[in-house]
């Protein structure tokens, strides 16, 4: 059985299809560009759960330290 793996980031033309690239052959992979997006997918599955989550640091927003 493969580990599982979310990945969330904003970035869906460039950096889910690399990630899933360059981990999609080891990893079961879900990956997203929300939240929101991930826990639908995720209960798509039925009882996946991942074993780790990658998350995207900076979303469009900024850093959350940012001053606006």
């Amino acid at each position: 059985m493969k580990h599982r793996i979310c990945f969330i980031d904003d970035d869906a033309a460039f950096e889910i299809p690399l990630f899933e690239q360059v981990f999609g052959d080891r990893y079961d992979i879900v990956s997203e560009t929300s939240f929101e997006a991930a826990v639908k997918a995720m209960e798509k599955r039925g009882a996946w759960k991942p074993e780790l989550f990658v998350l995207d640091l900076y979303f469009p927003t900024g850093h959350p330290d940012q001053d606006e």
